[in-house]
């Protein structure tokens, strides 16, 4: 009777160990809330990716299993807006919703300076070409221009009537863009700080912003389902590029400055020839938003990400999908062999650009792998025990 009690209970324990070996880990590992914000290191091959809802920045390398660098960037009633990289990789810039942009040390996670100038959440974050100098746009009306090395404010940009809702760098760092709630765009010296031209002429938000490559052109995407090309000497509308049904959610400039692509609500992607603004392709093959647009660095491919889970690699020449990738945050690596992709459900993957394949997940250790170890260990101990009962205790 006694045998039959204890290899009833051997079995009742190893079955909860089972379980949590097999679903535990599946179900815990990587669900650390939708990921949004994902970037390469431009001077090496680390990646930088958001998790704990906005909270927490990872670094990790081509060679780690796990992250070599994991800090808190926000407090628990805080949320991360946007993260920047500087040109030279050893520094990030934050933005977030507590009026303040904040500079970290991206080898130690020190924080260096904290930029709290602004009246409202700081919803966007860019370093100049050079890495001097630093620009934050924030809901308050105003960007910002500060001192990358001493985090001192150099000039404040007021003029929008409503919230900022992007700011950007020329390729050549003298002038600056902003875009607005209040459906327009400013172009900004950066030396002076002055006001240069007001970009009129969109019916709603200015929700994206692109620089050519020789920065003579800028273009600008809309909630009133277009993009529009301008002149950045004299500020003048070149082109207005209509044909979506949906919010012009991003737009790019190819590496060689001849065509433009936009990504929009409508579920598609268009390709415009950017001196005549003519549309070359529509770009179907998503079911959702779509809410990241790229070119890849040597212009052949173009990219876009999905809230229907998905990122989409196209031939640049015909239109044509080459791949279809788990992943909806998507971004090229510097010499655009892979692409790193952030999945709705916590997931970070690394993907071959040639070949379509799943590289590796970046996945730290979590509570599920811990459950999954807790689970090996309940029935390594009832088998011991067990063992130990019927060979020892018995005989």
């Amino acid at each position: 009777m006694r045998k039959i009690v204890i290899l009833t209970l051997w079995c009742v324990v190893s079955l909860v160990g089972l379980v949590l070996i097999v679903y535990a880990p599946h179900s815990w590992q990587c669900a650390t809330g939708r990921v949004n914000i994902i970037l390469f290191n431009p001077q090496t091959s680390a990646m930088l990716v958001e998790r704990d809802a906005g909270r927490t920045i990872e670094i990790w390398t081509d060679s780690s299993d796990q992250p070599v660098q994991h800090f808190r960037v926000v407090d628990a009633i805080d949320v991360l807006f946007s993260v920047a990289y500087a040109p030279d990789g050893k520094t990030i810039l934050t933005g977030s919703r507590t009026n303040t942009a904040k500079l970290w040390d991206s080898q130690s996670g020190v924080l260096l300076h904290a930029l709290d100038s602004h009246t409202d959440s700081v919803f966007s974050v860019a370093y100049a070409p050079n890495g001097n100098t630093i620009l934050t746009g924030s809901l308050d009306s105003t960007a910002k221009l500060w001192d990358a090395q001493s985090g001192v404010l150099l000039h404040s940009l007021e003029g929008h009537t409503d919230s900022v809702s992007s700011a950007i760098y020329a390729p050549d760092g003298k002038t600056v863009l902003t875009g607005s709630y209040d459906y327009t765009a400013k172009l900004w010296d950066t030396q002076s700080g002055m006001l240069l031209h007001t970009l009129r002429g969109h019916t709603g938000v200015v929700s994206s912003m692109a620089y050519a490559p020789d920065g003579k052109t800028v273009l600008t995407g809309s909630t009133d389902y277009s993009a529009k090309l301008w002149d950045t000497q004299s500020g003048t509308l070149l082109h207005t590029l209509q044909g979506h049904t949906g919010v012009v959610s991003s737009v790019a400039y190819a590496p060689d400055g001849k065509t433009v692509l936009t990504g929009s609500y409508d579920h598609t992607v268009k390709l415009w020839d950017a001196q005549s603004g003519v549309l070359l392709h529509t770009l179907q093959g998503h079911t959702g938003v779509v809410i990241s647009v790229a070119y890849a660095p040597n212009g052949k491919t173009v990219l876009a990400g999905s809230y229907d889970g998905s990122a989409i690699l196209w031939d640049l020449q015909t239109g044509a999908p080459l791949h279809k990738l788990l992943g909806r945050s998507v971004v090229f690596a510097p010499d655009g062999k892979t692409v790193l992709a952030g999945g709705g459900d916590g997931s970070v993957i690394l993907w071959d650009v040639q070949s379509g394949n799943l590289l590796r997940v970046l996945c730290p250790l979590a509570l599920g792998a811990i459950w999954g170890f807790v689970g090996w260990g309940i029935i390594l101990a009832s088998t011991i025990a067990m063992f130990w009962f019927f060979l020892v205790k018995v005989h």
